[in-house]
């Protein structure tokens, strides 16, 4: 079976990097915006591995939510 002319394995794959990708654009304006501009601590003193790693967690559940829950919608 095909949408929009991609496999549905493509087509899956293709969505899930494109809003990984828009997640993390998000994700680093908010941490250059928390660390640099506004300067909260709990950023800044907070080790950036352990940030990135818990950012990219949450992104990756929020993604897995959202195809699960489109499921369930049929239309926008």
């Amino acid at each position: 079976m095909r949408i929009n002319g991609l496999r549905m394995n493509n087509y899956w794959i293709v969505n899930f990097i494109f809003n990984f990708i828009m997640y993390s654009l998000v994700c680093v304006v908010f941490l250059v915006a928390a660390i640099f501009v506004f300067d909260i601590l709990m950023f800044s003193q907070t080790s950036m591995a352990l940030t990135v790693v818990t950012f990219a967690g949450w992104g990756l559940a929020q993604i897995s939510w959202a195809f699960f829950f489109s499921v369930f919608l049929n239309n926008s």
